[in-house]
């Protein structure tokens, strides 16, 4: 995040939220909140721990991450 107030610390919450919606809540019917929260919940699951992204090597975001608190850590396995 730039700081406090910046317009850009939005844009990356912004697209996240286009994209559950656009991926996910808009392609199924849903009748209640609860199914709301569920549909949400896997898709955040796919999101960080199945989905491969092209921006950072076709890794996922959840090794990437936990790769990078390794090395931040200096501890590598």
């Amino acid at each position: 995040m730039n700081g406090k107030g910046r317009a850009t610390d939005n844009a990356i919450t912004e697209q996240f939220i286009r994209n559950i919606k656009h991926e996910k809540l808009y392609l199924i019917e849903l009748e209640n909140g609860r199914q709301v929260s569920k549909a949400i919940s896997r898709y955040i699951i796919e999101y960080n721990f199945i989905r491969r992204y092209q921006g950072i090597n076709d890794m996922l975001p959840s090794a990437l991450f936990s790769a990078t608190r390794q090395k931040q850590s200096g501890y590598l396995r």
